[in-house]
């Protein structure tokens, strides 16, 4: 329980620490599996007044840098292919990896209409947001950047009052609540952000983690879950999600969920300690003893370091045991 706590304050001071440089990267195939340079990739934000657009390189790859952390819409469109758009949400995660695939546009008399499917009512909401709003959101936004999270709570707050369905406040006015420590309001503004709009990934997993660090594990697991959906290529949900499933004793989907972190992001360190023990749950002492070998290598100093060496030197003396005649 004491490794589970050391996880779970880690994850506070990551989902707490606010910046503003933010980064979308990915890269455009057309659906023959061909990688589409020198297409026109946009990005714009209604929750600032932001807007940039970038061309992708031979490599089909894109990149913008330096983005302001909040929900951007990305939009991509190419000659003879259909239009593509997705709504990102970065303002947690401060980062974003889009693997694009263009259709061929087969209707001989394509025509633009109005977004449809899950992103339509996202952006229906986000069009009913007033200026006022916005500019308390984005206000709220700097004072987290400058650490100041009191000032930050007053903005949001009057951000919510202007517009009383505005997710995207409610999301980061938990995140500033939990800079506080403050877990209880922090849990409240996540699962509203998430009640009004469930399709916010950072939303869910800040949920989810905050949950988590109240103990409240069983509850954490929903919320998680969603956020893997939503996001699959976040490693930190996949890490978050490992963390709750082995205190939940479901240790084949713990070491699913952190292998999946690793693959995505293999320099973090914390990761192989819960692959360790869950593996160590399986009675797979090889495996696990792999993964505690890389967890100190990556970071010998780390808190955790003691704490898994004895574990190490447990079962390297209850392999010599059972070796003896």
């Amino acid at each position: 329980m004491r490794l589970l706590r050391t996880f779970l304050a880690s994850s506070l001071i990551f989902v707490a620490t606010a910046a503003w440089a933010g980064h979308i990267t990915g890269q455009v195939r057309l659906d023959s599996g061909q990688v589409a340079d020198n297409v026109r990739v946009q990005l714009r934000s209604d929750m600032i007044a932001f807007q940039a657009e970038t061309t992708t390189d031979r490599q089909g790859r894109f990149t913008f840098d330096g983005l302001p952390l909040t929900t951007f819409h990305l939009w991509v469109e190419f000659p003879g292919y259909m239009a593509y758009n997705s709504t990102i949400d970065i303002s947690m995660s401060k980062m974003s990896y889009e693997g694009i695939t263009l259709r061929r546009d087969r209707s001989k008399d394509a025509r633009e209409v109005p977004p449809e499917g899950p992103n339509s009512s996202v952006d229906a909401r986000v069009a009913q947001i007033p200026a006022e709003a916005k500019d308390e959101f984005q206000q709220g936004q700097k004072r987290s950047a400058a650490n100041d999270p009191f000032g930050a709570i007053a903005h949001f707050k009057k951000a919510i009052e202007l517009f009383a369905n505005y997710a995207e406040a409610f999301q980061l006015l938990g995140g500033a609540y939990l800079q506080q420590g403050n877990l209880a309001l922090a849990e409240q503004a996540f699962a509203k952000a998430v009640a009004i709009e469930n399709r916010l990934a950072n939303a869910q997993l800040a949920l989810g983690l905050t949950r988590n660090l109240m103990g409240r594990t069983r509850e954490a697991e929903p919320p998680l879950l969603r956020a893997v959906e939503l996001d699959p290529k976040n490693p930190d949900a996949h890490f978050e999600l490992a963390k709750n499933q082995f205190a939940l004793q479901k240790f084949p989907d713990a070491e699913a969920h952190a292998q999946r972190s690793l693959e995505l992001k293999p320099q973090n360190p914390p990761v192989y300690v819960v692959l360790g023990y869950s593996l160590l749950r399986q009675k797979k002492v090889a495996q696990a003893e792999e993964a505690f070998r890389h967890f100190l290598k990556l970071d010998p100093a780390n808190p955790m370091a003691g704490d898994v060496r004895q574990v190490e030197a447990m079962i390297e003396q209850h392999e010599r045991q059972t070796r003896q005649p």
